[in-house]
């Protein structure tokens, strides 16, 4: 939670300076580059990342080095096949007049993203080895070059979104390379490794990608559809609502990376009855808590608004109000989603993913031209809430029919 902290901290206090320095229309620049970034870095933890964890553990050591050394090697792949596909978008950006500003931003994206992925790989390898004060410092480091390159932007006149990200990739890379030269012992690329670590990967990797594609595209796909509707402004002011909300993430995720090995060892020491105990604990412990949350953000989100980007923000109270109600529905649904992970049923939960985002897509559609940011924060809502529902459905009726069938036997 601490090292979440540091990540979640470090880019909140980016989002801040950026709409007080620089206004509406550039925070709606920066976070367009920022999804992208998240899309980009979806791909890299679904497909190398989080395989890694799980099967880094299974080997013996003298193999590790080697499986080490792919994961980066695909990793770099990755960065390279974005890095072509951001080329492309800013030159296809750079002609359109509406989205020219942007063609800088994803330029300057494009640039740094090896240096932002390498820092991402230090960081979960870390947690793979279990040395997590290894990632809290590598993240630490980051985050404070980050704020002082951002501070000394800002003093000069030179703040910008795409001199943000250029912060941000900067100090990723001081700390990623600081992390890959300290680690060379430890990373042995073998070229007939790779291949075939790529295709175990992909085995296990295939429905998490599909999954986290969705999910990444249902949280972030009404910043472009404000965009592409209302312009950059728009984009700014919804994600300004959306950075307050975000504040809660850290103690969210860390709670998050807890009930995943916790309902998985359930369900393997007692099957399905001990990990529903574990669910049904986890979920009325969520409830509780994000309560208390919705209370907070009704009562004193707007001030907060106001006070961290200016009053010309605070309009958007109700906006930042069904924001919080929509991080409860998907915080709710956590539960069920990491039971049907444990019982091998990933497939579902990309249904689920992927119908929150049609309904977050058509919902946004529809409200979204005559509403602006509310209609936006309205289809994030009837998201969230279309894909837990589905997510309990599925987790209810599967473990019902495990219980039944252990029942019988």
């Amino acid at each position: 939670m601490l090292d979440q902290g540091i990540v979640s901290g470090a880019s909140f206090a980016t989002s801040v300076v950026v709409g007080r320095f620089c206004g509406e229309e550039a925070l709606g620049l920066y976070a367009l580059g920022f999804t992208l970034l998240i899309l980009i870095r979806g791909v890299q933890e679904s497909l190398v990342l989080t395989p890694y964890t799980i099967f880094v553990a299974r080997l013996p050591g003298r193999r590790r080095p080697s499986y080490a050394g792919s994961a980066l090697a695909h990793s770099a792949a990755a960065a390279f096949v974005s890095m072509l596909v951001l080329g492309g978008c800013a030159l296809a950006l750079s002609a359109s007049l509406r989205f020219s500003g942007f063609a800088p931003v994803v330029g300057v994206l494009m640039a740094t993203l090896p240096l932002m992925l390498l820092r991402e790989v230090a960081r979960r390898f870390s947690f793979a080895e279990l040395q997590l004060d290894r990632a809290v410092r590598i993240d630490a480091v980051a985050a404070g070059c980050q704020l002082l390159l951002l501070a000394w932007l800002a003093v000069a006149g030179r703040l910008s979104a795409a001199t943000a990200l250029a912060a941000m990739g900067v100090a990723c890379g001081a700390s990623g390379v600081v992390w890959l030269v300290r680690s060379g012992r430890r990373l042995a690329i073998r070229r007939r490794r790779v291949i075939g670590d790529w295709r175990r990967n992909w085995s296990l990797g295939r429905w998490i990608f599909a999954e986290q594609m969705c999910g990444t595209a249902n949280s972030y796909s009404l910043h472009w559809l404000l965009a592409l509707l209302l312009g950059a402004a728009a984009t700014g002011e919804f994600a300004a609502a959306a950075t307050v909300v975000s504040l809660t993430n850290p103690m969210i995720i860390g709670l998050g990376n807890l009930l995943g090995p916790a309902t998985a060892g359930a369900y393997a020491a007692g099957g399905v009855p001990q990990m529903q105990r574990v669910v049904q604990t986890f979920t009325w412990r969520m409830a509780a808590l994000m309560l208390l949350v919705c209370l907070a953000i009704g009562g004193f989100g707007t001030s907060a608004l106001a006070l961290l980007y200016g009053p010309s923000y605070a309009k958007h109270g109700g906006a930042l109000t069904l924001l919080a109600l929509a991080l409860a529905a998907n915080a709710l649904g956590m539960g069920a989603d990491s039971g049907l992970r444990a019982m091998g049923r990933p497939r579902e939960t990309f249904y689920a993913s992927l119908l929150a985002l049609l309904v977050t897509l058509g919902v946004g559609g529809w409200l979204t031209p005559a509403w602006n940011v509310i209609g936006a924060a309205c289809a994030v809502l009837a998201g969230n809430v279309a894909g837990g529902a589905v997510r309990w459905l599925a987790y209810a009726r599967l473990s019902g029919a495990a219980r039944a069938a252990g029942a019988l036997a």
